[in-house]
């Protein structure tokens, strides 16, 4: 027989789950905009030729994706219609200098706050949106007047497409 040992066994503390962010996502307003969300990039800051940007928030939040217009009208969105909430109720506005400064990074265009995106009707177009948010939140988009959850920012892990090696010849 083994002889019996006070040897302490270590408490398991659970893990508290993350409420994983799952692309792409879809948010439809009453008013006819859609905005289809196809990737979240958390950058530590945004550098240009003249000035290094750093989030006040904790990270900075940017989604690309394809806006579009299924109004009945030719159409513009300004940024001041699209937001990130946090589950405490922190709305977090896009920035219009951190858009400019990531425009050329993107080659997109994007909702500016002067005359913002503009489509024709039943058209959609490539954007991206920046957003300065706490790096540890659990976040929903807000289009209009109309959110959908989009989950924790630091459970969001890009999806890497691992494709099958390619046998080199003998």
């Amino acid at each position: 027989t083994i002889p019996a040992t006070d040897t302490p066994v270590p408490s398991v503390t659970p893990t508290p789950s993350l409420d994983i962010v799952t692309l792409p996502l879809q948010i439809e307003s009453e008013d006819g905009w859609t905005l289809i969300v196809e990737s979240i990039e958390q950058l530590p800051s945004i550098d240009t030729d003249t000035k290094r940007y750093r989030p006040e928030n904790g990270i900075f939040a940017v989604l690309t994706g394809t806006l579009g217009n299924f109004t009945d009208e030719n159409e513009c969105l300004t940024g001041d219609r699209v937001a990130l909430v946090d589950s405490s109720g922190n709305q977090y506005d896009m920035n219009a200098d951190l858009l400019d400064a990531l425009k050329s990074k993107y080659d997109r265009d994007y909702p500016g706050f002067f005359l913002g995106q503009c489509l024709d009707y039943d058209a959609t177009d490539e954007t991206f949106l920046v957003f300065d948010v706490p790096e540890r939140s659990s976040l929903a988009l807000k289009l209009n007047d109309t959110s959908v959850h989009i989950g924790q920012m630091e459970a969001y892990q890009p999806v890497v497409s691992l494709e099958t090696p390619t046998a080199l010849p003998e």
